[in-house]
C-alpha cells in the first residue's frame, strides 16, 4: 500500500500516517501483478505529489495498471480515488513479466487546473485535465514528440492558467509492440516540453530532446519500477523567472549503447527563452 506521513514542525518530527492512499482494487483492467495473490497491494511507486493553495493533497499513480488520483483533504489521514483514463499499461505487459508501468505525473495551474500525465497502453504519453478538483477529466490527448515508439516516468509543473512544462524520457528504436522483442540496442533521450495552452481544447506543446543522439541517458528496456540507473530520479520545476528546469540521472556514460553501465551522474536540462510560465495571477507575483 502507498501512505503519506506529515510534518509541522519542518522535517523534525513525522507524525503516523493515516489511511494508504492506494491499495489493491480488484476487477478493474490490469488486476492484481503475477504472484501477488493475497496481497493487498500493487506494485509499482506513486508519482511526486502536490498540494493545492487550499491544503488539499493529490498523489498519481498509474496503479494495477489503472491512471489513478488519490485524493486528501485531512492532510494524508483519509483518501479518495479516482479515475482519471481507462488506458494505462496493465500488469503483465512489460518485458519482465511481473510488474506495472507505474508513474505518472499531476500538476496544478493558477487557476486550479489540475493536469495529470501518463503512460497509457500504447507505451506513450497522455494527459487529462480537471477543473473540478480531480472528480471529472477531460478525454486524454497526446502529447508525445512526433517519432518516439515509447516514453516512460512523466513528471509535470505548472505556473500561470494553462501554462505547463513536464519532462520525461522517450525512445525512437524499441522493438514497439507488442512490447516483447529484444532491446538491447534500445536507447532513450531526456524530454521536455512547455505549452502555454494546456487548459484549451486543442493545446499546442513544444518539446526538446535534452541530450544528443550519440549520447543516450540509458538503453535496454525501461519497464516497471526503473529504467537501468535511472530508476525514477526525474522531477521538474518552474524556476523564478519562468523557465522550467528539469533533473535527470545520466546512465549511460561509458559502454552505452548497447550495454547498459552502473556508471552515472546527474544532468539539468533547462528549456531557454520564450514567454514566461509565470504570470500576475501567480501568488508570488509577476515574472519577467
Amino acid at each position: 500500500m502507498v501512505t503519506c506521513q506529515r510534518s509541522l514542525d519542518g522535517g523534525m518530527i513525522w507524525l503516523p500516517p493515516g489511511g494508504p492512499a492506494f491499495t489493491h482494487l480488484p476487477g478493474i483492467l490490469g488486476g492484481v501483478m503475477p504472484g501477488a495473490a493475497g496481497l493487498d497491494s500493487c506494485s509499482g511507486g506513486a508519482g511526486h505529489g502536490i498540494v493545492g493553495p487550499d491544503g488539499i493533497v493529490y498523489l498519481p499513480r498509474l496503479h494495477c495498471g489503472v491512471p489513478m488520483l488519490g485524493i486528501s483533504r485531512d492532510e494524508g489521514m483519509t483518501w479518495e480515488q479516482v479515475q482519471v483514463g481507462d488506458a494505462g499499461v496493465p500488469c503483465g505487459q512489460a518485458i519482465e513479466g511481473t510488474t506495472c508501468e507505474h508513474e505518472a505525473g499531476v500538476a496544478m495551474d493558477s487557476n486550479g487546473t489540475l493536469y495529470y500525465l501518463w503512460n497509457a497502453d500504447d507505451h506513450l504519453l497522455y494527459l487529462a485535465t480537471s477543473r473540478d478538483g480531480g472528480q471529472t477529466w477531460s478525454p486524454r490527448k497526446s502529447v508525445n514528440l512526433p517519432g518516439l515508439v515509447e516514453t516512460n516516468l512523466p513528471q509535470a509543473a505548472a505556473g500561470g492558467p494553462g501554462k505547463l512544462a513536464f519532462a520525461y524520457i522517450g525512445t525512437k528504436n524499441s522493438p514497439g509492440a507488442p512490447f516483447t522483442g529484444d532491446y538491447a540496442a534500445t536507447t532513450w533521450n531526456a524530454y521536455m516540453a512547455v505549452s502555454h495552452d494546456a487548459d484549451s481544447a486543442d493545446p499546442t506543446f513544444m518539446t526538446a530532446q535534452l541530450n544528443v543522439d550519440d549520447d543516450p541517458i540509458a538503453a535496454g528496456p525501461c519497464v516497471g519500477l526503473r529504467c537501468g540507473s535511472l530508476y525514477d530520479f526525474i522531477d521538474i520545476r518552474i524556476a523564478p523567472d519562468g523557465t522550467p528546469w528539469a533533473p535527470f540521472v545520466d546512465g549511460c556514460l561509458t559502454a552505452c549503447p548497447p550495454g547498459q553501465t552502473d556508471e552515472s551522474e546527474a544532468i539539468v536540462g533547462r528549456v531557454w527563452g520564450g514567454e514566461s510560465l509565470w504570470d500576475s495571477s501567480d501568488p508570488n507575483g509577476p515574472y519577467p
